[in-house]
């Protein structure tokens, strides 16, 4: 993992007779390290990692033969899992520098996911099929065939028991992590057309939106019904629930954002401002403030106590890709039109610093 600093960022880990890079590639995903020191970034040409404090790439990871489109950290932060578009997955042990690549898919990696005690991590693949894998030997402990939908969202219970998944049309199955053993799956409403889904913190509850804007609650432990949010006009897709799981926020096409409590199913608030489309929402790490992210190329934040808007990022002319924070909620970094990141004050709204991708104008 380790680059000569005084060299051009232009000139790491080229191939062989190569004297330039022309751009840092489209960049695809964005993660923090769990201790906040490091964002990565994944791109068309590698994985660049960045110091948080100095905003400057330190390193340039280039083990990957194809483009990088999914990361995510160990719980501890010592590993660094990256899927690639040619079905391989790379663990980078970020104190030793050493790797192991995991073979096994023939698609797309979609999604990645450590178990709670980082030792398993599962993966999910355009094959159709997800695998478990041992993090120390990196071999597959058993893979799941889940039909011609692909999972694009993976994550595990709390207690490391469960692989919870969800599938391109919404399904929503659950697999014993030990024995691959499929133990439900969620039905919803034929007419629904399950979109946006969110795991509680507790792992006890599982919420989905769908195209008509409802919001279904289920217990992940039965697989009953539990409650039915429905204040969204169009559908629901974007959906998270707060750290400490009693309250759920979601966002919609209609451009309006809606605040739930999860426990007595009372309908909080409705949030507004956004002129198109709200995407992604999110509470802070702290869960003091809620984030919402429109098509209109705006970022909103919200007090999420009193309801009301804190301040609004604008100061950009492309839509925003992704978006993540820091672990102590005091920073966000965005990825704009796949070709920029930038660096904002959470608490303020204040623009730290942007880092540009060279492969578009931006």
């Amino acid at each position: 993992m380790k680059n000569n600093l005084t060299q051009d960022t232009t000139q790491w880990n080229l191939p062989d007779d190569a004297k330039v890079r022309l751009g840092k590639g489209r960049i695809n995903d964005i993660q923090y390290s769990p201790d906040g020191t490091i964002l990565a970034a994944a791109s068309g040409i590698g994985i660049w990692l960045y110091d948080t404090t100095t905003r400057q790439e330190v390193s340039l990871l280039t083990e990957h033969t194809s483009v990088v489109d999914r990361l995510t950290f160990s719980p501890d932060g010592r590993t660094l899992a990256s899927g690639s578009s040619d079905g391989t997955i790379i663990l980078q042990d970020r104190s030793s520098g050493t790797q192991k690549t995991l073979i096994g898919h023939t698609g797309w990696i979609t999604s990645l996911a450590f178990s709670p005690d980082g030792k398993m991590i599962a993966s999910a693949s355009w094959d159709g099929t997800i695998r478990l894998w041992d993090v120390i030997n990196g071999e597959t402990k058993y893979t799941l065939t889940i039909d011609l939908h692909c999972a694009t969202m993976l994550s595990f219970t709390p207690d490391g028991d469960t692989i919870v998944s969800t599938g391109r049309k919404g399904k929503i199955s659950l697999w014993n992590s030990i024995t691959g053993e499929h133990k439900r799956t969620f039905a919803m409403p034929s007419d629904c057309g399950p979109t946006g889904v969110a795991l509680s913190p507790d792992g006890k509850t599982v919420a989905s939106g769908s195209i008509n804007g409802t919001i279904y609650l289920y217990d992940l432990s039965t697989g009953e019904h539990k409650m039915t949010f429905s204040k969204h006009k169009l559908s629901a897709s974007g959906l998270a629930f707060s750290p400490d799981g009693k309250m759920l926020v979601s966002g919609s096409l209609e451009r309006t954002v809606q605040l739930w409590d999860v426990n007595t199913g009372e309908h909080k608030q409705t949030l507004m401002g956004h002129t198109d489309s709200v995407g992604n929402v999110t509470f802070s790490p702290d869960g003091k403030t809620i984030s919402s992210k429109s098509v209109d190329g705006t970022i909103r934040f919200w007090d999420a106590k009193t309801c009301k808007q804190l301040h609004i990022i604008t100061r950009h002319a492309h839509w925003v890709n992704t978006m993540s924070f820091t672990s102590d909620g005091k920073q966000i970094a965005c990825v704009y039109a796949g070709c920029t990141i930038r660096y904002w004050d959470a608490n303020t709204g204040q623009h730290i610093k942007r880092t540009i991708s060279l492969e578009m104008r931006c």
